[in-house]
C-alpha cells in the first residue's frame, strides 16, 4: 500500500482548519496518526535509497587484472576485435563512487 503523505497531511491539515482553536490544540497534542504516516513515508524513501545502493554497488564490482582490483563500471576498455578488447584506463576498487556511499567512520 502506498500512502501519499503530502495528501495525507492535507487531509488531516484541512479537517482541523474546520475546528475550534480549543480542539485544534487538543488533537496537535496527541498527533500520533499524523506523525505515524510521516514515519510510513520515511521508512518508504529509506527503503528506496537502500535499494539504489544496492544497485550502484552490483554495477561497481572489483575485477581482478594485473593481481589488482580494478572497477569494472569506472574502469573502460575498448574492442580490438570480434571478441577481443583492451584496457585503456584502470580505475582501482573501491572507487571514487563506491567511496562516495560508504558509511564515514
Amino acid at each position: 500500500m502506498t500512502i501519499d503523505p503530502a495528501g495525507e497531511v492535507a487531509r488531516i491539515e484541512a479537517e482541523r482548519a474546520k475546528l475550534p482553536a480549543d480542539e485544534r490544540l487538543r488533537l496537535e497534542a496527541g498527533d500520533a496518526p499524523l506523525l505515524r504516516i510521516q514515519l510510513l513515508h520515511m521508512l518508504e524513501r529509506a527503503k528506496k535509497a537502500e535499494a539504489a545502493i544496492r544497485r550502484v554497488r552490483a554495477l561497481h564490482q572489483p575485477i581482478h587484472h594485473m593481481g589488482k582490483p580494478w572497477c569494472t563500471e569506472c574502469s573502460h576498455r575498448r574492442s580490438t576485435g570480434p571478441k577481443t578488447y583492451e584496457w585503456v584506463a584502470y580505475i582501482p576498487h573501491p572507487c571514487p563512487t563506491i567511496d562516495a556511499i560508504e558509511e564515514t567512520q
